[in-house]
């Protein structure tokens, strides 16, 4: 099923053939779009969980993906192209409502929190670190917060916006 990524058609231009895998930097873009921010390196990897060689995407560097979230052994990916996936935990989705990304500056140290709202073992960001964000504002059990990537959250007032 689709949830697993097992039997998922692929995302791409619809003109690849079993096997026939593009060089890194000539991924084509999936025809529904959904911008994503690696807020981390991260390696591409197959429907079946394995990793692509020579295929590390650098930090900073803006992708498309067809909006999904797959489940491969257990962990989640964006699918980008032509049976290329990348871990949802090193992307930031950007807003629909915006097209642009925020960079915050933490104003102390800050914890990270789950959708849920519970704290990340071992998250604690430094003060003075930069982060990005998606814009938009989330409340957690009557608390805001900024998303800062998968299932990752910085409360608001740890922050500190440029305008």
């Amino acid at each position: 099923g689709a949830s697993n990524g097992t039997s998922t058609p692929d995302a791409g231009n619809g003109t690849s053939t079993p096997g026939e895998l593009p060089t890194p930097g000539e991924l084509p873009t999936p025809k529904i779009g959904l911008k994503l921010y690696l807020n981390r390196a991260s390696y591409q990897y197959t429907k079946a969980g394995k990793r692509v060689p020579k295929s590390k995407l650098s930090k900073k560097k803006t992708v498309m993906s067809n909006g999904k979230v797959y489940t491969i052994k257990g962990k989640k990916y964006y699918c980008i192209g032509h049976n290329r996936y990348i871990k949802a935990v090193n992307v930031l989705p950007y807003s629909k409502k915006h097209d642009e990304l925020l960079k915050l500056y933490l104003n102390r140290a800050s914890y990270q929190y789950t959708k849920t709202g519970k704290r990340v073992l071992k998250s604690l960001l430094s003060k003075k670190k930069t982060v990005m964000s998606n814009r938009e504002v989330y409340t957690i059990k009557g608390k805001k917060y900024y998303r800062i990537g998968h299932n990752r959250y910085i409360k608001v007032a740890n922050v500190v916006t440029p305008y």
